[in-house]
């Protein structure tokens, strides 16, 4: 795959995500919520409020993040037609993969976008039968969660552990 190919690969799944989205019908239910927050009576209700506000935070962040990802490939395409140096080359390939990688990352949170998927998780590891191999594997196990979930930056918090 050529460089050009990547970007214009990576613009076409841009701009038909951010349609798919529909981002344009997301801003108008940013400004009705807007709207609503600015009510006199909008604290009577705490819970409602709550939630409201909630509501317009995951919109606008979710706005923002897919808007500036279709602006930064934009202005890469239009470098990409006036670039023809090969330092110019080589960067704009860095900031390509960079937003390759971006894109996946959004595109991993579009998937876990449903309601309980922003809950807390209890995992369980158990050993099983299997003796002091089976407990080293539940070791090796749980600090290769614990890291995996360090790098993503997740809170975790080890409620029990039985020594063997």
């Amino acid at each position: 795959m050529s460089k050009q190919q990547s970007l214009s690969e990576l613009k076409q799944k841009v701009d038909s995500t951010y349609e798919l989205l529909d981002i344009e019908e997301k801003k108008e239910n940013k400004k009705q919520l807007e709207s609503e927050m600015r009510a006199e009576d909008f604290w009577e209700d705490k819970e409602h409020a709550k939630e409201v506000k909630k509501e317009h935070s995951r919109l606008k962040q979710l706005i923002n993040t897919w808007e500036k990802l279709k602006q930064e490939v934009e202005e890469l395409q239009e470098l990409k037609e006036e670039a023809a140096e090969d330092q110019l080359q080589e960067e704009m390939q860095a900031r390509v993969e960079e937003l390759w990688k971006q894109y996946e990352e959004l595109e991993l949170e579009l998937l876990l976008d449903e309601k309980f998927d922003q809950k807390n998780a209890i995992v369980s590891i158990n050993s099983g039968s299997g003796g002091v191999e089976a407990q080293d594997w539940a070791e090796m196990l749980l600090r290769m969660l614990m890291r995996y979930c360090e790098n993503q930056g997740w809170d975790t918090t080890l409620i029990e552990r039985t020594e063997g």
